[in-house]
């Protein structure tokens, strides 16, 4: 298994546990202590975190 194919295999988990959190948080809002860490997992946050990662991966390949 070659080096960019374990990354590129980590970085797809990772961004299916935010999308799994966020969806999680949506359906059941008092599952965050807070409001503003409910607020963490919109698509917003998500997706920022998630492009600089596409980035990072491409970096690394």
């Amino acid at each position: 298994m070659s080096k960019a194919w374990r990354s590129a295999a980590a970085y797809v988990a990772l961004v299916l546990c935010l999308v799994g959190v966020h969806f999680v948080l949506a359906d059941n809002p008092e599952a965050a202590r807070s409001a503003a860490q409910a607020a963490v997992f919109e698509w917003k946050v998500p997706g920022i975190v998630c492009g600089l990662g596409l980035v990072s991966l491409l970096f690394s390949i």
